[in-house]
């Protein structure tokens, strides 16, 4: 409203023009609004009201109500953290002008009520309540690794009834707090200030629960998540041993036991990805059964499930190469792909005249497709630094673009079958 036109108002550009320029500078529309965020917060952390345990506590629920991936109920957040709903709401009580409380316990919607107070606690809020950016993952990281270790998660979580049916709708009847922890475990881990203090966590919690962890997935519809959070998990572990003089030789270097157990889960997941996504059951009756042999995967759980079908291999034995992800969303065939110099990025060129860009990490699409209705890609390269994509079509031109914006260079003739870099 302090912007806003109204009748027979000249001022709204003045307006318009100090705001503007305060928010650029951060002057006096960022010092207004940290004054009331400062009177607030100095209420609600004085110390003849509130002793020092009480004030971490208020801290660290801030810390996750800001750096949450996903709307939180009270109930779901207290189990996350092992805060009673009574105490997490005592945490909060004196901030009501600040965070949303639902009025119920089971209602998602937890969560501050400006979108500037995230930076100000970061950056500039009171010392004694100052928080760092990676307090809230490193608590969220903890609380949903041990949310996963607790015996809820467990065989059968998703109520299936028969393999011969696709999921049914339970996701509901799954917690939030479980379904949070399954979709946002590694994201929290991957965003924490130490990854190598999680180490024993995700080896117990995945070792264990790996197959309960996939029932959750896919009931839930999201089995295609399963592959990048392991991808993410893996990135984070300690992946090499060291002397203790702390000299590397490579004879050494030895993979760990919790690396080489996501990499086979990744290759379980990615090989039976159709399987699990129709069926929860169909983990243990499809994927189980039919994973290789000297997988840890099936060397874990195989013995712990009787009436599996009994799956011999004669003659030829699969080779040692195993499927890593699968990449979905081109509607013709895939003519050409090339990685991106750092390897974060692969394109792919498809005969469907779209070049689409996956993110090697996540296997996710990093940006939205870039398409051209006037031929079919029969080429795609990446530029030295990795900026520019070059995609060669056979209807006579060639196409240049950036990862945010493509420009085509039309040519006189001819019909390019390839393209690259000098």
């Amino acid at each position: 409203m302090y912007v806003l036109k109204c009748d027979q108002d000249e001022d709204h550009h003045d307006r318009l023009r100090k705001a503007t320029s305060a928010i650029a500078k951060r002057t006096a529309a960022t010092s207004s609004i940290d004054k009331i965020y400062e009177l607030v917060l100095k209420e609600a952390s004085r110390s003849d009201t509130v002793d020092e345990d009480e004030l971490e506590r208020m801290k660290d629920i801030l810390a996750c109500i800001l750096m949450a991936r996903a709307p939180l109920s009270v109930e779901a957040l207290s189990d996350l953290i092992n805060v009673t709903p009574g105490r997490l709401r005592g945490s909060l009580a004196r901030l009501h002008s600040l965070v949303y409380l639902p009025a119920d316990d089971e209602t998602p919607g937890l969560r501050t009520l400006h979108a500037s107070f995230g930076d100000y606690l970061f950056k500039r809020g009171p010392q004694n309540i100052r928080i760092a950016v990676t307090l809230g993952h490193n608590i969220l990281a903890r609380g949903c690794l041990y949310r996963m270790s607790r015996d809820d998660l467990c065989f059968n979580i998703s109520r299936g009834r028969s393999s011969f049916e696709p999921n049914l709708e339970t996701g509901s009847d799954i917690a939030l707090s479980m379904t949070y922890a399954c979709l946002h475990w590694a994201h929290h881990i991957d965003a924490a200030s130490d990854h190598a203090a999680f180490d024993e966590d995700i080896g117990r919690v995945i070792q264990s629960k790996l197959l309960f962890w996939l029932e959750v997935l896919s009931v839930l519809g999201k089995t295609g998540l399963a592959s990048g959070l392991i991808r993410i998990a893996s990135s984070t572990v300690s992946h090499s041993t060291r002397t203790q003089n702390q000299k590397l030789i490579l004879q050494q270097v030895v993979l760990p036991a919790v690396a080489r157990f996501l990499r086979d889960a990744n290759a379980f997941v990615a090989s039976s990805h159709a399987a699990i996504s129709r069926s929860a059951p169909h983990i243990y009756i499809s994927a189980l059964p039919f994973a290789a042999k000297d997988c840890l995967i099936y060397q874990k759980f195989s013995s712990l499930f009787t009436g599996l079908v009994s799956i011999e291999v004669l003659g030829i034995d699969r080779h040692g190469g195993c499927l890593v992800a699968t990449l979905t969303g081109h509607e013709d065939g895939v003519s050409s792909v090339a990685y991106s110099p750092d390897g974060r990025l692969l394109a792919s060129g498809s005969f469907d005249g779209t070049v689409r860009i996956w993110d090697t990490q996540t296997c996710e699409e990093a940006i939205a497709p870039l398409r051209n209705n006037d031929g079919r890609i029969s080429s795609v390269a990446f530029s030295p630094n990795g900026l520019l994509i070059i995609s060669a079509e056979r209807v006579k031109q060639c196409t240049h673009g950036t990862l945010q914006l493509a420009a085509q260079l039309c040519l006189r003739s001819g019909v390019i079958l390839a393209g690259s870099y000098l």
